[in-house]
């Protein structure tokens, strides 16, 4: 159970808006507001604080992520909250749709200053289990959360690693492990109004790709023990890309794309108009190849890896017997080369950036002159 505490002044003449807004949400829309904090599993409390220098509330939230509900609940579009963020905009001079400009900063936490050496040490590794559920067609997305989620990251802000699961019995579950140095730096790096910023666009993102609010479980670090995996990863990876090229490409075997391919996956290729992401965008790149040259052959002539990627030199041949980008079979014979970067992750190809010559197979089907043909 984690804690978020601020302040805000009520601004010079609306003492008496104030009081009409709290009567609202403790007598009229009393229900609305509930509602609204128990969805997320959040208690909050206001306390009203009047000065000689003038009023000012104290809210405290309690429950498992309260900085991550303030951003997502500010953002609902309900009747309810938008009239809560605009009254709160006109009594305290600020919008809860945007990251506050300073979070409060902790300066003394009892559990960490005893003097026996009870509590938790403020360098102990500390992470947090995050569950979603991933609504149906949304898969694509995984590979652009994790992409927008690593933009966001600063330098020094205690983040070890970040891994990503699936529940093996349920694939709509998707579990998130952050892993940071202690837990008073993976909660200052949440309180980072610069963080906070940039996570706008992903939970725009999130919140298309999941439904409802995540799940949080705090872990305190027990023990640790690291293994190295047995055998090069960069001729693992090396192997899965020679399977996509001969099983996925030339055989045509669209049921090794379930174990080679991420789900995530997403192709980069100027030639072709359209993005393809994800299986079935991996499954429509085979299917335009395939029809447009039934039986080509791929052969690959160069094939390095280094760390988590692959770099291949291939060519291919094929006769044109099917549709092939909106173009019509012409019968006619194509040969061309082609390089390829592949990018693995956990064994998975999650990329492909390819430039293959694409002007030369047009001009060897007709659609370009070729240098010979064109007009002196």
């Amino acid at each position: 159970m984690a804690f978020f505490a601020f302040t805000a002044p009520i601004l010079p003449g609306k003492r008496a808006q104030w009081d009409e807004f709290i009567g609202e949400i403790t007598g009229p829309r009393r229900s609305e507001f509930n509602a609204s904090r128990q969805r997320h599993g959040i208690h909050e409390r206001t306390f009203l604080q009047e000065t000689p220098m003038g009023d000012f509330v104290i809210v405290t939230l309690e429950g498992e992520n309260p900085l991550g509900y303030m951003a997502t609940w500010a953002n609902t579009d309900d009747d309810f909250t938008r009239w809560f963020v605009q009254q709160v905009q006109e009594i305290h001079g600020f919008d809860l749709r945007q990251p506050p400009p300073t979070a409060p900063r902790q300066v003394v936490d009892s559990s960490t200053t005893s003097e026996g050496g009870e509590g938790r040490e403020h360098g102990q590794m500390w992470a947090q289990l995050i569950k979603s559920r991933l609504r149906p067609g949304k898969e694509e997305l995984l590979g652009r959360i994790t992409d927008a989620l690593e933009a966001t990251e600063q330098s020094g802000s205690g983040l070890v690693r970040s891994t990503a699961f699936r529940d093996q019995n349920d694939p709509s579950v998707i579990y998130y492990l952050p892993v940071f140095e202690s837990e008073a730096e993976a909660r200052a790096r949440e309180n980072d109004p610069r963080r906070q910023e940039g996570l706008q666009g992903v939970r725009a993102l999130m919140a298309e790709a999941f439904e409802g609010a995540p799940e949080f479980v705090d872990l305190e670090l027990l023990s640790e023990s690291t293994y190295e995996p047995a055998g090069a990863t960069e001729e693992q990876n090396k192997a899965a890309c020679r399977r996509i090229f001969d099983e996925a490409f030339a055989d045509g075997n669209l049921a090794v794309i379930e174990e080679l391919v991420s789900p995530d996956w997403v192709n980069i290729d100027p030639s072709l108009p359209e993005e393809l992401r994800g299986h079935e965008g991996f499954r429509r790149l085979i299917t335009i190849w395939r029809t447009g040259f039934p039986g080509f052959h791929l052969e690959i002539d160069d094939l390095v890896a280094e760390g988590d990627r692959v770099a291949v030199r291939f060519s291919f041949s094929g006769t044109h017997q099917g549709e092939f980008m909106g173009l019509p079979p012409t019968g006619r014979q194509v040969r061309g080369t082609g390089t390829g970067i592949f990018r693995f992750r956990d064994g998975k190809d999650v990329e492909h950036r390819v430039n293959f010559d694409a002007l030369g197979v047009l001009q060897q089907l007709g659609v370009i002159p070729s240098p010979e043909q064109a007009p002196a």
